[in-house]
């Protein structure tokens, strides 16, 4: 593949393909993160991630890349830069020759020593062009799950080993078959250029007997050499769907697959440093208690969020400042009146969850990308996840 291709600038969204179809599809009945894709009553298979969420067959592979220098003659039978190609010659543009010559344009140079040479072919640039192989590097390419065609995704180097989607979902089977997680999201972002599959553990942990939290394995791959495979592990507060994946960073929820060799074997080692056990949930729930049992009332809670955004880091503009104030009154309210509060009111854990609801819901997003998938990327796997883990160190008691 020649590197001269121009590389189109993709949103961060959902992609979306020529026959109106979306590549997400949703286990029983949650939209998740849009409202496109296909909604599934009950949970999904592999079968279902592969087919409804068009993430199968891709194919994803390596070319070598090239680079191409220019000289003064055409490769093939040596006619100089200007000049008409030898009959012999199979380079040039036909039909542009064809469009001139019917135009009339440079019949007059058209003389007896050209005779059977066509005077519209003319060596350019591009004839002379000599393809480079560029060491070390490959352009990934898929076959497009709709159309079938070719497509590039990024440019990678070394040894890279491309994951297929298969595979993904091969992982993340083999990660948790012992505790009957079920398939319940799976989409393409960024036009193929990166996959996500979530999966479901079958028992919610409840705080307080109520406050209850799926635990959820999410997998992301990207195809263009920008990121390895990575798997994170994240509650789901089921009450106002926002993700408490602050409560498992000290649980070394993350893991990471780089793109060389045999992804599939390190399945037992990513095992163990996500520590996919349901003593994972039995520490959450532990830590979570904690938090629900030590009162917080509304000025600690507001020193805390100072704390959090100092107003010393403010800058001193009408614009600021507002937004400073408005903040904090969101996050007052959400602590004191949130109907998701009900149960745990004036506690840390009605803090932590503020903030959590907050970050998930209602912090500003500029964006140019989808809105929405920007914000569910925002809280797995950005600035909000860093956010909430850093409130989550802070509230924790003893």
């Amino acid at each position: 593949m020649l590197c001269r291709m121009k590389d189109s600038l993709m949103a961060h969204e959902l992609e979306q393909f020529q026959d109106g179809r979306t590549a997400f599809v949703a286990g029983n009945n949650m939209d998740a993160w849009h409202r496109l894709g296909i909604v599934k009553a009950g949970s999904l298979t592999v079968e279902d991630l592969m087919t409804d969420g068009l993430l199968g067959g891709w194919d994803v592979r390596t070319e070598p890349l090239f680079f191409t220098e220019t000289g003064d003659r055409c490769l093939e039978c040596g006619a100089g830069l200007g000049s008409q190609h030898e009959d012999v010659c199979a380079t040039g543009d036909e039909a542009e020759a064809a469009a001139l010559q019917a135009a009339g344009v440079g019949v007059d140079e058209f003389d007896g020593r050209n005779q059977g040479r066509n005077p519209f072919r003319l060596v350019v640039d591009d004839d002379t062009a000599t393809p480079h192989p560029m060491r070390n590097w490959w352009a990934t390419v898929r076959t497009n799950p709709v159309t079938k065609a070719t497509e590039p995704l990024g440019t990678v180097q070394g040894k890279y080993t491309p994951i297929q989607n298969e595979e993904l979902a091969e992982i993340l089977q083999a990660l948790v078959d012992e505790y009957g997680a079920v398939f319940d999201t799976g989409g393409s972002l960024r036009g193929g250029r990166e996959v996500f599959m979530s999966m479901k553990l079958p028992e919610a942990v409840q705080v307080g007997g109520q406050d209850a939290h799926n635990l959820n394995l999410v997998g992301m791959n990207a195809h263009d050499g920008t990121r390895s495979l990575y798997l994170v592990t994240t509650m789901i507060r089921v009450v106002c769907a926002n993700t408490q994946s602050m409560a498992l960073q000290n649980f070394k929820s993350k893991f990471k697959i780089r793109h060389v060799g045999n992804a599939k074997a390190r399945i037992a080692e990513a095992r163990q440093a996500l520590d996919l056990s349901f003593k994972v949930a039995e520490d959450f729930q532990k830590e979570a208690e904690k938090l629900l049992m030590a009162p917080m009332s509304d000025k600690e809670f507001q020193s805390f969020c100072e704390v959090i955004w100092p107003k010393t880091e403010v800058s001193n503009t009408m614009h600021a400042v507002s937004k400073y104030h408005e903040r904090g009154a969101r996050l007052l309210k959400l602590f004191r009146e949130a109907p998701t509060q009900e149960n745990c009111r004036n506690t840390r854990w009605a803090a932590a969850n503020a903030f959590s609801e907050y970050t998930d819901h209602w912090v500003d997003i500029r964006t140019k990308q989808d809105y929405a998938v920007a914000r569910a990327d925002r809280a797995l796997f950005g600035d909000g996840a860093e956010l909430k883990d850093r409130v989550f160190q802070l509230l924790k008691v003893g």
